[in-house]
C-alpha cells in the first residue's frame, strides 16, 4: 500500500502532506513537540491517512529547517519554548485559509507535547476554525505546567519572569468560554514526567464546567509517548465526532428544505386569486374560467408528482 506524500510551503511554513488512498474524511493538522520536527511525525500521519484523513505536518519555528536550536534543553532558551507555541498559534490562520480552500472543510487539529499545548491555544483563539481538538500529552493549564517544568528541568526564572503575564493570560484554562462548543479529546500517560499530567487533569476539571462533551483518557504506567492505542482512540473519537457533525448537518438541511417547500407551496396558493383575471385577459370565455383555472393550478402539482421520483433519483 503506497501513500502519497509531498512537501509544500504555506507562506514561509514548510508543511509535509500525507494523502489518503481512498476514503476522504477531511484534513488533520498535526503539530510536533519540542525538539522534534515535522518529518518525525510521518508514521503517525501514515496511520491517520490509512484511516482516510489528509494530514498536514507543519514545521514549528526553531525546528527542522526553521532556524533550529543547537540544544533544546538549555535554561537560557526556556522562553523560546513558549514563544514557539505562541508563533504556532499566530501561524494557524494561514494554514487554515490554505487548507479550507483546498479541502472545503475545517480541520481537526492534533498535537503531541508542545504540539498538544499548541492545539488548545489555537482552539481558544480560533474557536470557529477548528473541527475538533486532540491533545496528546499536552496541557491546557499553562501556568501550572510552567511551574512543573521549572521543577522538572531545573528552570528558575523567578516571579517577575518577562512572559509570566502572557502565559497566564493566554492559558486555555483562563479562556474556557471559547472552548464551550468545541469537541476536545485529551490523552495523557499517567507516568509522564515531561509534561506533568496533573496540569491537564486540573484543566479538564475546569473545562467540564463549560464543555460536557470533552473527553480525557489516561494510560497507566505510560510516559511521554504517543502509542498506537492513543492513535487508535483518537481516530475512533474523530470518526464519532464527524458522524455527529454530519447528523447535525442533515437535520439542519431537512429543516431548511421543509421551510423552503412551505414557502413554495404558499407561493402556489397566492396565485389562485389572480389566475381567473389573467386567463380572462388571454381570451378564455367566462363560462370556462373555472375549468381552466383548476387545470392551470393543478398542472404544477401534476408535473411535480411526475418529476419528483426522477429528481430524487438524480439527487441520490
Amino acid at each position: 500500500m503506497q501513500l502519497k506524500s509531498e512537501k509544500i510551503y504555506i507562506g514561509e511554513i514548510p508543511v509535509y502532506v500525507v494523502h489518503p488512498i481512498r476514503e476522504e474524511k477531511g484534513p488533520v493538522i498535526f503539530y510536533h513537540g519540542w525538539s522534534s520536527n515535522a518529518l518525525a511525525q510521518m508514521s503517525r500521519a501514515a496511520l491517520l491517512a490509512v484511516n482516510g484523513y489528509t494530514v498536514y505536518l507543519p514545521e514549528a519555528l526553531h525546528h527542522g529547517e526553521r532556524d533550529p536550536l543547537e540544544d533544546y534543553y538549555v535554561v537560557e532558551d526556556y522562553p523560546v519554548f513558549w514563544n514557539t507555541i505562541f508563533n504556532n498559534i499566530e501561524e494557524y490562520n494561514s494554514l487554515y485559509e490554505f487548507i479550507t480552500a483546498k479541502e472545503k472543510m475545517a480541520p481537526f487539529i492534533m498535537g503531541h507535547s508542545m504540539g498538544g499545548m499548541t492545539v488548545l491555544g489555537i482552539a481558544c483563539k480560533y474557536p470557529d476554525k477548528v473541527r475538533g481538538v486532540v491533545s496528546f500529552n499536552g496541557s491546557g493549564d499553562w501556568g501550572l505546567t510552567h511551574l512543573f517544568i521549572q521543577a522538572r528541568f531545573g528552570v528558575n526564572v523567578g516571579r517577575n519572569w518577562v512572559l509570566e503575564d502572557v502565559v497566564d493570560a493566554r492559558s486555555p484554562v483562563n479562556n474556557l468560554e471559547h472552548l464551550a462548543d468545541i469537541p476536545i479529546l485529551m490523552t495523557n500517560g499517567e507516568s509522564d514526567i515531561s509534561i506533568d499530567p496533573r496540569a491537564q487533569a486540573h484543566f479538564y476539571e475546569n473545562l467540564m464546567q463549560v464543555n460536557h462533551t470533552s473527553k480525557r483518557i489516561t494510560y497507566p504506567l505510560l510516559g511521554h509517548f504517543v502509542t498506537t492505542n492513543m492513535m487508535d482512540d483518537a481516530i475512533s473519537w474523530m470518526d464519532e465526532v464527524s458522524a455527529s457533525l454530519e447528523r447535525v448537518k442533515f437535520k439542519r438541511n431537512v429543516i431548511v428544505l421543509i421551510i423552503s417547500m412551505f414557502l413554495v407551496s404558499a407561493g402556489y396558493t397566492m396565485v389562485i386569486p389572480f389566475l381567473p383575471l389573467y386567463l380572462s385577459e388571454l381570451g378564455v370565455p367566462e363560462e370556462q374560467l373555472t375549468l381552466w383555472t383548476g387545470l392551470v393550478f393543478s398542472s404544477c402539482f401534476f408535473v411535480a408528482a411526475l418529476m419528483g421520483p426522477i429528481w430524487g433519483k438524480l439527487a441520490d
